[in-house]
């Protein structure tokens, strides 16, 4: 049994929670718990632990009070389902005051049951949360709440996210292979065992070595002799030294005496050299001479182009000069003319208007009769319109005048009547029935009859004339008396009902139904039939509407009366004909606007042409100017063309007479010195050689000399012998070491194989969720609880967990703890309750994206419960529920 869900949180007097606040409707599926830092977020967090886990007593709740509170007493109430039953627990942490107390309660058919108080409360949440098998903590306080439990992984708090590696064995593998587990268990016992004897043999023996016994003597003898570096491999390498250095020194010597005479061979190659130096230092003078005439050559080549460049870059610059001028002249000649066709345009435009506006307003004039009689036809309709309406208001007004002389009751009033007169009725036909009330019983054994009806007990009606009182010889009396209250409410309703009908003004209710009756089968229907009418001549329309209408007919009636006749000739022909002619002319109108547009978009692009032209000459002009202050400046420094073509020839031919001296030294470097030069260095070559020999062959013989006086041939057999004796003596007492090292081993194989089945459901799932978070095919390895330690990247690298950066280990560890719902989930077909505090503040954006996916669908999918606590709730915008937290 573990925490499936939490209903409602309330705390109050909670650290930063003053007043009692409450958190309801939480729920399934992810609930972000969103605000600002200091709200109060791990406090509730802690208050949720707390409430569920820990002792309330002791002296470890002080520090629950908000800051600068002494009296007062922190409290929490949650509900919350656990096993598939639901649970509410409160309590009061009353610190070493000892005004604490807890309740316990479970739903039961909608309604809560107190299952038990105080101590035993406590104990019961517990075991509800963490089931039966769970016992208290041995001290109270935060850090205790979840020792050693299930809620270890399900609710850490802040700042522990990452640091999952403390879980405890027994807490990995409640939810995985239990049987696996027990089994690991024992090998691990064993394991502990065999190594603690293997490593207590083997201390023995190096203790015994510190205090000379026979066999650490031997065994430490044994291990010098064989060991790679030991006394044996370093006589046998200095024996074979010695035969090497034999054939070595034999071979040298022959090489030596076959080299022949080095000192004169030695002064041919000094001579060779001195020859190749004077040549060579010839050579090199010649070279120079050439360089320099080759310089100076290809910078008068250089002043030669350039001047060259120059004049022909003056001529393009001339040349498109004039261009430009050409190009000018005719775009300067197509905008006049574009200019005069735009003013011809104008001036069509212009005619075509004004014959326009001639014929319209003689046209209107001819026609204001026409329209002058329109006008008054219509000014008299709304006229008309207007008077009708004017009647039907006051009409209306004296009907609703003579209505509101006529008080009636509301239709609430009316209903109030009707339940006055029932009660009424109700009450005078009681009293007039004369009832009588019967209280007290007879004895056993009488019986009475009052009018004829029996009466057999208490509380019993039955018809009387008077009050009768029968008393027994045992005591007991029988009371029958007629109450008073039938008569008292009578009269009330009676006194109520006339205090109605004097509200308004009526003597009885007839008087009322008459009123009613009236209004509503005359006045009313009036009022109706007048609305109608009303209606009827607005159209649609309101009453300011109509006064409007008239106000612009009058005004446009006294516009058209005052029109005189318009100026200019009258048109000729008669008005019909000037209508046609208006139609005809708006359409010539519209044609020369066309015209008219068209006309100024040439002019314009005439303009544009014109001016674009002109900034290419402009610059073509500027760019011609350049190029000839460019030229004449190269000709004031090196001088006229002339003269600079007459330096260039005469420097090409001192370079060419440079040349000629050059090669033939060049060539003849390559022809002999090349030779001299290769048989100079194959002469010092051969005498380096001659005495490196010299120097080895000296190295050898001290070598050689020195390893025989260590006389390496008999400590070697002696060594030999040596080994002999002690190899049986030490391989004894390694067989038992030996023996356990294989123990060790088996054992130690089979508890891998075992820890890898506890942890193996956990990986399954961890593996498949880093991936996706990952977006690669990263593997994770596990340890016996389930949590990682090492990712193995896609290219083979292998991470241990604990040097991942803060964020990967931040996110694996929210995946972990998902991983250990998922399998609470699958064992009890429920899902579990998580919390996380500030889990994803080392997290981007994409990986947040993914870790909610993965939180919402297993949530959906489990239906776990995941309360996330977070001071940026914007980052968790569109995923799951929102709540604002503030204390």
């Amino acid at each position: 049994m573990t925490l499936q869900r939490i209903h409602k949180i309330t705390v109050e007097n909670w650290r930063s929670w003053q007043g009692p606040s409450t958190l309801e409707d939480l729920r399934p599926g992810l609930v972000v718990l969103g605000g600002p830092n200091a709200v109060g977020k791990s406090g509730l967090w802690e208050a949720i632990v707390l409430g569920l886990l820990d002792r309330h007593w002791g002296s470890h709740t002080d520090s629950l009070r908000p800051a600068g509170t002494k009296r007062v007493i922190p409290r929490v109430e949650i509900e919350f389902d656990a096993g598939g039953r639901r649970f509410k627990v409160e309590k009061h942490f009353g610190g070493a005051g000892g005004r604490d107390k807890a309740s316990f309660h479970e739903r039961v058919d909608s309604r809560w049951v107190l299952r038990d108080q105080g101590e035993e409360a406590y104990g019961l949440c517990r075991k509800a949360v963490l089931g039966a098998d769970s016992e208290a903590p041995s001290r109270g306080g935060l850090e205790y709440a979840v020792q050693g439990t299930l809620l270890q992984i399900l609710l850490p708090r802040q700042g522990t996210l990452v640091e999952q590696t403390k879980a405890s064995q027994a807490v990995s593998v409640a939810v995985t292979d239990r049987a696996a587990a027990a089994t690991a268990t024992r090998i691990g016992r064993v394991l502990g065992s065999v190594s603690e004897e293997a490593d207590r043999w083997w201390a023995a023996q190096r203790g015994a070595l510190k205090r000379g016994t026979d066999l650490a003597r031997d065994i430490e003898r044994l291990e010098a002799i064989d060991a790679p570096e030991g006394e044996v491999a370093r006589l046998e390498a200095k024996v074979r030294r010695i035969d090497e250095l034999v054939g070595r020194l034999a071979a040298a010597s022959e090489e030596l005496a076959g080299l022949g005479d080095a000192g004169r061979r030695l002064e041919e190659a000094e001579a060779l050299n001195r020859e190749a130096s004077e040549h060579r230092e010839r050579r090199e003078a010649a070279r120079k001479a050439f360089d320099d005439a080759s310089r100076m050559a290809a910078d008068l080549e250089a002043v030669r182009e350039a001047r060259r460049r120059l004049s022909e870059d003056l001529a393009r610059r001339e040349e498109a000069l004039q261009k430009a001028s050409r190009e000018l002249g005719d775009k300067a000649d197509q905008r006049q003319r574009a200019d005069r066709s735009l003013k011809e345009r104008e001036d069509e435009r212009d005619k075509l208007a004004g014959d326009l506006e001639r014929h319209r307003a003689w046209t209107e004039f001819e026609t204001r009769g026409a329209r002058l009689k329109e006008l008054r036809t219509a000014l008299d309709s709304v006229k008309a319109r207007s008077s009708t309406v004017e009647a039907c208001r006051k009409e209306i007004e004296g009907l609703r005048r003579e209505k509101g002389g006529l008080p009636l009751p509301r239709q609430e009033e009316w209903e109030a009547w009707d339940e006055l007169e029932r009660a009424h009725q109700e009450a005078e036909g009681r009293l007039k029935a004369g009832a009588w009330t019967v209280e007290g019983s007879l004895p056993p054994g009488l019986a009475l009859k009052l009018d004829g009806q029996a009466v057999a007990g208490p509380a019993v009606s039955a018809r009387a004339s008077r009050a009768v009182v029968v008393s027994a010889a045992s005591g007991e009396a029988l009371r029958i008396e007629a109450p008073e209250k039938d008569a008292t409410e009578a009269a009330r309703l009676g006194r109520a009902k006339g205090e109605l009908l004097a509200r308004f003004g009526a003597a009885d209710i007839r008087d009322l139904r008459k009123r009613h009756t009236y209004v509503t089968g005359t006045l009313d229907p009036k009022v109706a039939t007048a609305q109608g009418r009303m209606q009827e001549a607005l159209q649609g329309a309101r009453p300011e509407d109509l006064l409007r209408e008239e106000g612009r007919l009058a005004s446009e009636i006294e516009r058209k009366e005052g029109l005189q006749a318009p100026e200019g000739a009258r048109p000729l022909g008669e008005p019909e004909e000037w209508r046609v002619r208006v139609e005809l002319l708006e359409d010539e109108r519209s044609r020369a606007e066309e015209r008219l547009k068209v006309a100024a978009a040439e002019a314009a692009s005439a303009a544009t042409d014109e001016a674009r032209s002109r900034a290419a000459h402009s610059e073509a002009q500027k760019a011609r100017d350049a190029t000839f202050d460019a030229l004449t400046l190269h000709r004031q420094e090196h001088g006229p063309d002339d003269a600079v073509e007459r330096a260039a020839v005469d420097a090409l031919r001192a370079k060419v007479e440079k040349e000629g001296f050059w090669k033939p030294l060049e060539e003849e470097r390559d022809a002999a010195e090349a030779a001299k030069e290769t048989r100079a260095r194959g002469l010092r070559e051969g005498l380096k050689e001659i005495l490196a020999r010299q120097a080895r062959i000296k190295e050898m013989q001290g070598e050689l000399a020195e390893i025989r006086r260590e006389d390496p041939e008999g400590s070697l057999a002696k060594l030999l012998a040596e080994r002999a004796v002690l190899a049986p003596r030490v391989r004894a007492g390694k067989t038992h070491a030996d023996a356990l090292l294989l123990l060790e081993g088996a054992l130690k194989e089979e508890r891998d194989r075992l820890t890898q089945a506890i942890g193996g459901p956990v990986r399954e799932r961890l593996q498949r969720w880093v991936r996706y978070l990952l977006q690669d095919s990263s593997e994770v390895v596990v340890g016996e609880d389930g949590w990682p330690r090492v990712i193995r990247t896609a290219t083979g690298q292998e991470v241990p967990y604990e040097d991942q950066s803060f964020g990967t280990r931040e996110q694996v560890g929210v995946l972990y703890r998902l991983a250990v719902a998922d399998l609470l989930a699958e064992a009890s077909k429920a899902g579990a309750c998580l919390l996380l505090d500030d889990p994803f503040g080392h997290t981007d954006r994409g990986r947040r994206r993914r870790m909610l996916e993965i939180l919402e669908s297993e949530a959906g999918r489990r239906g776990h419960q995941v309360l996330l606590f977070t001071c940026r709730p914007e980052d968790f915008e569109g995923a799951g529920q929102h709540i604002p937290v503030g204390g």
